[in-house]
């Protein structure tokens, strides 16, 4: 499988999370395992629940890594701050 995550990030830590919804394949794995971080739009394709200002602290930060590591296309991208 594809994941497009960046970095492992220490356990617990939350990502940042960005999608590409032109690439989403519509399989809605994202959905299943972080439901509250990703939909489905009406076209099939991935989005945010964030973007429409919902709040998606209900999945942990491991929900939001299997998402993206069960993406096909890559479709999710992780990204972890770095410490100075």
């Amino acid at each position: 499988m594809s994941g497009g995550t960046a970095g492992a990030g220490r356990a617990g830590e939350r990502p940042e999370v960005a999608v590409t919804p032109r690439t989403c394949a519509g399989t809605g794995v994202c959905a299943f395992y972080a439901p509250g971080t990703f939909e489905l739009d009406g076209k099939g394709t991935v989005r945010l629940r964030a973007e429409r200002g919902e709040d998606s602290a209900a999945d942990s930060a491991e929900d939001v890594r299997n998402a993206a590591e069960a993406c096909p296309t890559g479709s999710i991208r992780l990204s972890f701050p770095v410490e100075r």
